[in-house]
């Protein structure tokens, strides 16, 4: 499993590692902030850095390679801390036998004030104490001989160093000859030289110093670490030595006073979002030199009103100029042969663009949002389309390539077997020429004219977003031959008001019907077998629905906002109900939860005012945060002897609430479980004797 893998996966909640798996990743799980319980399977021999990043669920360790205790994963021997999981303990003292702290070990520990580092210790990995936001001090022991990147960006705590191996002195960190700049730790100062012998400025060693204004870079200097001024959001004034080859990636992320820039003609290659968000840049000359510009390299420049991209550059990568909504001309050389995804997506300033003979490849949403272009000619060198380059963007086009057909503003492939782009803005009706097997992504996307379209039996797949802000469309019937719908398909089709889904049809994606508000009557077929994330949510109209037996789980937001839904039945073979699943059902006022679920997500009835009645059948083991908050009509509740456990907030605000039997099985009950709830003064006092006040408040 790779780094990053599943990072920023928010809604991912359950996750099983088959024992095939040999290695983890640095930050696989980061941000996986709906997980609550990973099991590192027995067959794992290697963990990079730390998986698991700032995800809280609860670790089980299987593998005889590493040491799970008192929430701390060691290696095998205990001589290295992987991660530190304890997001409630203020002090810690590192146990005498480790002599490494891993990358990012203890992230985001932000209750951590405490911190003792042994004098075993002879290695801190890079970004181990990032986000430690409580922590005020750290000792840098004498035994302490590597540094690895910078281990204290994004803290700005107290720092000591007792090792002869660096060297600190007014708030910077040194490796030992000076030749390496680690960490600058002054928060305050507004400029900064940096010393004549410095050869590398290491990873994010800037990083969060707001209030540096300008920073003075030597010649000495040949390397510059990723995110090296990441966050120096007042930094106005910088100057790039022509000994230094490269512009890392995220080196300038987020310096939103930055104007203006010198790229020497040293450098060759600037690296993904380089300058994101750097909001004030207005002039920037890229040199000759430069081969490659990453992805998201000027990501939200929104000052930038002009650049030349230089010959030397054969592809521009995806994002590369997103939102830079200033830009007013650009010259795309011939040395291109490739435009990347969303590349030029809201430069809604851009009103003329030639795209060279030399480009074969256009990717997905290019030219989105660039509402002042008034015209696009397809060069007849273009032989590859990604996904719908023209989305949102109402243009004139023209195509010169045979690789595709234009037609009556329907933009085809060759043989007519894929629709790639509708471009008729005011066309009420469409009937798709029989033949079309696909339809692509976001081919009829904010088409908001469109109120009828005719989908012949030919086409098996309806793509990502395909009618995305459809707002007029009312009448449409999906033919039997379709399999697959993309993700979002009809998001924003706000006047749909019935449809059927075909017996075809096995999986409904993420937000295939998010926001279309009228929609009132839907039938799901028998053969479905997956409804995936926000698929129904803002559908305030639906008041009824049968999921049938073939569906095993509903997942997260699916139904949420769903405000006139009283009447659903639910599938007797479902297993689990995701996060926030019916949050928002107002009208929902009860609900039969079969016996084969083992799982309901946090919030999954939230706000569910009108829920009087419910059983929690015996396979739940948990109820989860915010589960029932707020269902203020709920009077009575049956709690199985399954359960062991009542999360935070579960059943804050159930006014109503008076009548409830918590089992001897249940062990724990989390803070504010039943804030609000006017429970008879005995059960009150039984429940306080049981766990204390604390559930009350």
């Amino acid at each position: 499993m790779g780094n990053g893998l599943f990072a920023g996966c928010s809604l991912l909640s359950s996750i099983d590692i088959p024992n095939s798996v040999i290695s983890i990743g640095n930050n696989a799980f980061a941000g996986c902030l709906s997980l609550k319980y990973i099991s590192i399977p027995e067959s794992v021999i290697c963990l990079n850095g730390n998986p698991f990043g700032d995800c809280v669920g609860e670790i089980e360790c299987l593998s005889a390679n590493f040491i799970y205790e008192d929430d701390v994963l060691f290696n095998k021997d205990k001589s290295e801390i992987i991660s530190f999981r304890n997001q409630e303990i203020e002090s810690y003292i590192i146990p005498d036998s480790v002599t490494s702290i891993g990358d990012g070990a203890f992230w985001c520990c932000s209750s951590l004030s405490s911190l003792f580092i042994p004098n075993s210790v002879t290695s801190i990995g890079d970004g181990a104490f990032e986000g430690c936001s409580s922590l005020s001090s750290l000792v840098i022991p004498d035994c302490v001989v590597n540094i690895k990147g910078n281990p204290f960006c994004y803290w700005k705590g107290k720092l000591e160093c007792l090792s002869a191996s660096f060297i600190y002195e007014d708030n910077v960190l040194f490796n030992m000859d000076k030749s390496k700049l680690i960490s600058y730790r002054n928060q305050e100062a507004k400029s900064f030289i940096i010393p004549n012998g410095v050869m590398s400025i290491e990873k994010y060693a800037f990083s969060g110093c707001s209030s540096l204004i300008s920073i003075s870079v030597p010649k000495s200097v040949t390397s510059i670490g990723d995110g090296a001024f990441d966050g120096c959001s007042s930094l106005s004034s910088i100057a790039i030595s022509d000994s230094i080859t490269s512009i890392s990636a995220w080196t300038f992320d987020g310096c939103k006073s930055l104007r203006s820039l010198i790229i020497p003609d040293s450098v060759t290659s600037i690296g993904n979002e380089a300058f994101r968000g750097c909001s004030s840049l207005c002039s920037l000359v890229i040199p000759d030199s430069v081969t490659s510009i990453g992805d998201g390299a000027f990501d939200g420049c929104s000052s930038l009103r002009s650049l030349v991209i230089p010959d030397s550059v054969t592809s521009i990568r995806d994002g590369a100029f997103d939102g830079c909504s200033s830009l007013r001309s650009l010259v795309i050389p011939d040395s291109v042969t490739s435009i990347g995804d969303g590349a030029f997506s809201s430069c809604s300033s851009l009103r003329s663009l030639v795209i060279p003979d030399s480009v074969t490849s256009i990717g997905d949403g290019v030219f989105s949002s660039c509402s002042s272009l008034r015209s696009l000619v397809i060069p007849d060198s273009v032989v590859n389309i990604k996904g719908n380059p023209f989305c949102y963007w109402k243009g004139k086009l023209e195509c010169l390539s045979a690789s595709f057909i234009y037609e009556d503003n329907v933009l085809f492939n060759m043989d007519k077997s894929k629709l790639i782009s509708f471009r008729n803005q005011e066309a009420k009706s469409f009937i798709i020429p029989d033949g079309v097997k696909s339809i692509g992504k976001c081919a009829f996307g904010y088409c908001y004219s469109l109120v009828n379209i005719s989908i012949p039996n030919s086409v098996t797949s309806i793509g990502e977003e395909s009618f995305i802000d459809c707002s007029s469309l009312s009448n449409l019937v999906i033919p039997n031959s379709v399999t697959s719908i993309g993700d979002g398909a009809f998001w924003g089709c706000s006047s749909l008001r019935s449809l059927v889904i075909p017996n075809s049809i096995t999986s409904i994606g993420a937000w295939v019907f998010s926001g279309c508000k009228s929609l009132s009557n839907i039938t799901i077929p028998d053969s479905l077998t997956s409804i995936g994330a926000w698929a129904f949510d803002g559908c305030s109209s639906l008041r009824s629905l049968v999921i049938p037996n073939s569906v095993t789980s509903i997942d997260a937001w699916v139904f949420s906002g769903c405000k006139s839904l009283s009447n659903i039945t639910i599938s007797d073979s479902l297993t689990s109900i995701g996060a926030w699943a019916f949050e928002g059902c107002s009208s929902l006022r009860s609900l039969v939860i079969p016996n084969s679920v083992t799982s309901i997500g946090d919030s999954a009835f939230e706000d569910c005012t009108s829920l009087s009645s419910l059983v929690i059948p015996d396979g739940v083991t948990s109820i989860r945060d915010y589960a029932f908050e707020g269902c203020t009509s709920l009077t009575s509740l049956a709690i199985p002897d399954s359960i062991t456990c009542i999360g935070f907030d579960a059943f804050k605000g159930c006014s109503s609430l008076r009548d409830l039997v918590i089992p001897n099985s249940v062990n724990d009950i989390e803070d504010s479980a039943f804030e609000g709830c006017n429970f008879p003064d005995n059960l009150k006092q039984e429940l306080s004797s049981r766990f204390g006040d604390k559930i009350f408040e």
